[in-house]
C-alpha cells in the first residue's frame, strides 16, 4: 500500500513523465528492487493507483444504466470535475467518486 500511496502522490505532483519508480520506492521507504518485484513496470503501478477510481466510475455507470438515467447527465457528472477543478474526493455529481483522479492521468505532450 505504501508504494501505491507514494505513486499516487508522485503522479499528482510530477505527472507521468516526471515520475520514476526509483523515486516512488524511496518515498515509500523501500528499495527500487522491491518496487519492481511488486510492480514490474510504471504502467502496472499506474494501473494499481487508478483501479479503485475506474471501478467506482464503472459501478456508477452500471447504476445509471439500471436506472435509465439519461447518458448526457451521467457523463456530465463524471466529466465536470475534471474540467472545473472540483477536487472533492468524496463526490462527482453526488456519486462518491474521486474527482481528483482525472488530474492525475498521464499528461499528453503539449497539453
Amino acid at each position: 500500500m505504501a508504494l501505491i500511496t507514494a505513486a499516487d502522490a508522485a503522479f499528482t505532483a510530477h505527472g507521468w513523465a516526471g515520475t520514476r519508480i526509483e523515486d516512488i520506492a524511496t518515498a515509500a521507504g523501500v528499495s527500487a528492487a522491491t518496487a519492481y518485484n511488486h510492480f514490474p513496470t510504471k504502467h502496472a503501478l499506474l494501473g494499481a493507483v487508478y483501479a479503485p477510481h475506474v471501478h467506482t466510475l464503472l459501478a456508477q455507470a452500471e447504476h445509471d444504466i439500471a436506472n435509465d438515467r439519461p447518458i448526457v447527465d451521467a457523463v456530465t457528472d463524471q466529466v465536470r470535475p475534471a474540467t472545473t477543478g472540483d477536487r472533492d474526493p468524496t463526490t462527482v455529481g453526488g456519486h462518491g467518486v474521486d474527482a481528483g483522479a482525472a488530474r492525475r492521468l498521464p499528461r499528453r505532450r503539449g497539453a
